[in-house]
């Protein structure tokens, strides 16, 4: 990742008794969370990364990651400095 790049996350909505919902208050074991959480798991080897984003903002905000956030879901194998 060259230096001055960044990533941003955030959550997203469903639909919980008719009204929207965000992610993180929908119970980790519904199905909603399903094929998100697996493709994660497939690109990342872990639903680590899924998790934090929903958690990270709101579904219409955003949080630009840090270098460590970024190292440590392994979104990039090296920050360039140039």
């Amino acid at each position: 990742m060259e230096k001055g790049a960044y990533l941003e996350v955030h959550s997203w909505e469903g639909m919980g008794d008719g009204d929207s919902v965000e992610a993180k208050d929908i119970p980790k074991e519904d199905p909603q969370h399903r094929a998100n959480a697996e493709y994660v798991n497939y690109m990342l080897g872990s639903q680590d990364f899924y998790w934090y984003t929903i958690y990270a903002a709101p579904a219409d905000g955003m949080h630009r990651m840090t270098k460590g956030e970024i190292l440590k879901y392994k979104l990039a194998t090296k920050i360039i400095q140039n």
